[in-house]
């Protein structure tokens, strides 16, 4: 059906899928961590910069 190489084909997609599926795996685990920090955090009272006013940085020059 695949002709000669067919089992480098199939070896091919099959390294393809473990290693997409590794990086998926490993993506959503770091997703999970961060949020598991970033909730410690919010619980101890630290606040996120974009949920606070920001104070105006800019230098006196720049008004605009």
């Amino acid at each position: 059906m695949l002709g000669e190489h067919g089992g480098f084909i199939l070896f091919a997609y099959l390294a393809t899928l473990i290693a997409v599926g590794g990086m998926t795996f490993i993506v959503i685990a770091d997703y999970r961590g961060q949020v598991r920090k970033l909730k410690a955090l919010e619980e101890t009272g630290v606040t996120r910069r974009s949920q606070r006013s920001a104070p105006d940085d800019r230098p006196e020059w720049d008004t605009g």
